[in-house]
């Protein structure tokens, strides 16, 4: 799995983690950080590069 399809799998399961807590719990309330450092990680990931993506660039040149 690269890394840019993790982030992409920590942003959604960030969102769908976040809705089932807010449905399924009877007070409303649910625990922030677990979906926000999801979503941070998701989105660090993203932005990052990828060493085979660096090294398969070099290669075409």
């Amino acid at each position: 799995m690269r890394i840019k399809h993790l982030g992409i799998f920590f942003i959604i399961f960030a969102g769908l983690y976040t809705l089932v807590e807010v449905v399924l719990t009877p007070d409303g309330r649910f625990n922030l950080f677990l979906p926000f450092a999801m979503l941070v990680t998701g989105i660090v990931s993203l932005t990052r590069k990828d060493k085979n993506e660096k090294i398969f660039k070099r290669k075409n040149k």
